[in-house]
């Protein structure tokens, strides 16, 4: 009598393993098959299906500046890339749509491209939400065997103003200087445009007995006459220097010269809220030291503005405008006065927005 071996585990047994490895080749030959089906199915039609989800790449969106172009592209990946027309209506790469917000004035968007351009006209700030759709997939007899759900994205777009222009180049306005009188006081305001005031000054070659300060005034008696070449120098807050060389005349004593009183400045520089402000009045001629005022005074100290009779605007204006002045200097000659007037405009305008240059981003 035959006894049963039972010590034989069925999963070891030859036939098994054999019909174990048949099953799992023929699985591996069927999805095999399943996918170069698909191919050849998507080769046949022309389609370029993208099984990868599609999604929003671009993070942020960078700030534009008022008047100045502005072009951002939107990217996006994955999702079906293929061109196709559906009822008249033609699908590009993928479909934009802004579903909530409104773009700053002056700009666009570009559903096909994906593409936000354009001028801006104001500076303004929007909480944007674009939407982005790929092409459904079609069969050879047009019907829809595929389409993805739109994705979307928030972004913020902020429009800034542009930067102020750069000021004119720093440029020492005195060209004359009266004549001195050897023994007797002189006084002469230097001035300057452009820069960025206030500026300092320095002299050199002045005859003995005038000093030259800081804020351009040379002032002193004379003490030896002749002819003298001034080497003046002018340097703003940032740090730009002009030079000029100017001639002084000292005469001897008893010969007594008289220029005309007048007023040199021609121009003020612009001045920003909240920002220090600072303007010196120029004038030449007639004996110092010399009385300022201004009209109307009052307007200078709604604004936050100063005045003094040194010739001096000084202070941070406190809101942006324009003020119409009238600007009055006079001096004593021998009991006799002479003056003189000039009108000039005083423009306050906002302060300065931070900006920094634009960045394009181009993605695909």
């Amino acid at each position: 009598m035959r006894r049963r071996d039972t010590g034989t585990n069925i999963l070891s047994h030859p036939s098994f393993l054999d019909l174990w490895a048949n099953t799992v080749g023929a699985l591996i030959f069927i999805i095999f098959i399943t996918f170069l089906a698909l191919s050849m199915f998507a080769l046949v039609h022309g389609l370029k299906v993208n099984w990868w989800p599609l999604r929003i790449n671009t993070e942020t969106l960078p700030q534009a500046t008022v008047k100045h172009d502005y072009q951002v592209v939107l990217a996006a990946t994955g999702g079906n890339e293929l061109p196709i027309e559906i009822s008249g209506v033609k699908y590009g790469t993928y479909k934009w749509t802004l579903i909530k917000g409104e773009l700053p004035p002056g700009l666009r968007l570009d559903p096909q491209k994906g593409i936000i351009y354009g001028t801006p006209r104001k500076a303004s700030e929007a909480e944007l939400i674009f939407s982005v759709d790929d092409a459904p997939v079609l069969d050879d007899q047009g019907h829809v065997i595929m389409d993805r759900k739109p994705v979307k994205k928030a972004f913020r777009l902020k429009v800034v103003a542009p930067p102020p222009p750069p000021p004119p180049p720093l440029t020492i306005k005195t060209r004359e200087v009266p004549r001195a009188v050897c023994g007797m006081r002189y006084a002469l305001q230097l001035a300057a445009i452009g820069g960025s005031p206030p500026y300092h000054w320095s002299c050199a070659s002045l005859p003995q007995g005038l000093s030259c300060s800081r804020e351009g005034e040379i002032t002193g008696v004379p003490e030896t006459e002749g002819r003298y070449e001034l080497a003046v120098s002018a340097r703003d807050k940032g740090n730009e220097k002009a030079e000029r060389s100017l001639i002084l005349e000292v005469m001897p004593r008893g010969k007594v010269p008289y220029h005309k009183l007048r007023i040199v400045t021609s121009r003020l520089p612009v001045c920003r809220v909240d920002e220090e402000c600072y303007i010196r009045f120029a004038a030449e001629g007639g004996v110092t030291p010399y009385d300022w005022s201004i009209e109307p005074a009052a307007a200078l100290e709604e604004m936050g503005l100063k005045f003094s009779s040194s010739g001096e605007v000084t202070g941070r204006p406190a809101r942006q405008g324009r003020i119409d002045l009238t600007v009055r200097v006079k001096c004593q000659w021998y009991g006799k006065t002479d003056a003189d007037e000039k009108r000039l405009s005083l423009s306050i305008k906002p302060k300065a927005s931070p900006y920094r240059p634009l960045e394009f981003l181009w993605e695909r």
